[in-house]
């Protein structure tokens, strides 16, 4: 006999609780039971919170795989704007611990653009996520489109810390791809870093001044003397 919406109803309240208290197995279980007597798709809000608990669970058990597959649930479900966040965020770890950088920065724009939503400091906090991801799978040149909040938004709220650690995450991504938008973002940013008395920002001021990209586009953009213009008209 199929599931009702009703039964599905009552039943969230104790995996809800299960996952409350810790006890991830008990919510495992229950949730399990729940998903596999399910036949047609049920309320898509009912379903939300049920696959919610399911991903919940994978993630907290560290089933990486069995994450990833949950990333696509089986019927059309809705979540609350809390829960899609932390989903997609969640879910870009998935995709970070399985080897997928293009799904982590995917997942963690969709995550950004959400939290962008209810505060800039969640935004902040939701692309440092993005960042710090990106920097452990070594791809630092996906971080584009989160870097303005951790160097200009976070600039904005005073919030220092985060500025230098966006201008570290900005000197990884200007070595990685030698974009000109970005290095000369990076030039910009170098004035406000040197009066920082902070060691990280003292390092990056460095590598600005040192880093081959940049050295060679200082070079390349270097005014030319009278001489060198006499020579090329020969």
């Amino acid at each position: 006999m199929a599931m009702t919406d009703a039964v599905l109803e009552a039943r969230m309240p104790a995996i809800q609780a299960a996952l409350a208290a810790g006890h991830v197995d008990e919510a495992h279980a229950l949730a399990e039971a729940a998903e596999g007597e399910l036949i047609d798709a049920p309320d898509p809000q009912l379903y939300g919170w049920l696959h919610h608990a399911r991903f919940k669970v994978a993630f907290l058990r560290e089933e990486w795989e069995r994450a990833g597959m949950l990333l696509s649930p089986r019927f059309p479900m809705i979540m609350t704007t809390n829960n899609t966040a932390w989903f997609l965020s969640a879910g870009a770890e998935v995709m970070a611990h399985l080897g997928d950088a293009e799904g982590v920065q995917a997942r963690m724009e969709q995550a950004v653009s959400i939290r962008a939503g209810q505060s800039n400091a969640a935004a902040i906090e939701a692309a440092t996520t993005a960042c710090m991801l990106l920097e452990r799978m070594k791809r630092p040149e996906l971080n584009t489109p989160f870097l303005p909040y951790l160097i200009h938004d976070a600039r904005d709220l005073g919030d220092t810390d985060t500025v230098i650690l966006g201008a570290s995450m900005l000197v990884n991504n200007v070595i990685a791809t030698s974009d000109p938008d970005r290095m000369d973002e990076l030039e910009e940013l170098r004035p406000w870093l040197a009066k920082q008395d902070d060691d990280l920002a003292r390092s990056i001021v460095d590598l600005i001044d040192h880093a081959p990209p940049l050295v060679a586009r200082r070079k390349a953009r270097r005014p030319r003397g009278f001489f060198s213009r006499l020579l090329d008209r020969r």
